[in-house]
């Protein structure tokens, strides 16, 4: 056992566990710099800020859109590839316009206007046409890792 756990444990075997922060200090301190002295909110009520976890589901469904047969199942028809697609891509599209919006309204001034929306939908809109072109950027760039690799492997080590 280190010697700072045994002092921890010294400590603890008291009266219960010795602070080792000042909590109370360090909350009140997080409460005057939320309400306060940083308060984003000055500006008006408070927004939604966009979601992690929705733009990991985000990412996850362009994924299974892009690579259906890698990351989505590997059972498809031509017919059923392109419903499964578009479907997730659906999906992705309309859960990204709804971050992006998020986003939009969290950063600005004043109420969500019709602006902040009709301004997501353009950036969504221009993200979605260019998928195809990402997409076959992400195949290129993987194929070039892969050859890079395979060169590795087969070049002599010195």
């Amino acid at each position: 056992m280190s010697r700072v756990a045994e002092d921890v444990k010294q400590d603890t075997d008291r009266d219960g566990p010795a602070p080792l922060w000042d909590l109370g200090t360090i909350v009140a301190g997080l409460r005057e710099s939320r309400d306060v002295a940083h308060n984003i909110w000055q500006r008006g009520p408070s927004r939604r800020a966009p979601s992690r976890e929705a733009l990991a589901e985000v990412l996850k469904s362009l994924t299974e859109a892009l690579f259906p047969r890698h990351y989505g199942r590997s059972d498809f028809g031509t017919e059923s590839i392109d419903a499964f697609v578009e479907g997730k891509l659906g999906a992705a599209l309309d859960g990204l316009l709804e971050q992006v919006y998020r986003g939009q309204t969290f950063v600005s001034d004043g109420a969500p206007t019709e602006r902040h929306f009709e301004d997501a939908v353009a950036l969504t809109r221009d993200f979605a046409a260019r998928l195809p072109e990402i997409r076959g950027r992400l195949v290129s760039d993987l194929r070039a890792a892969f050859v890079g690799d395979l060169l590795r492997r087969a070049s002599p080590k010195s």
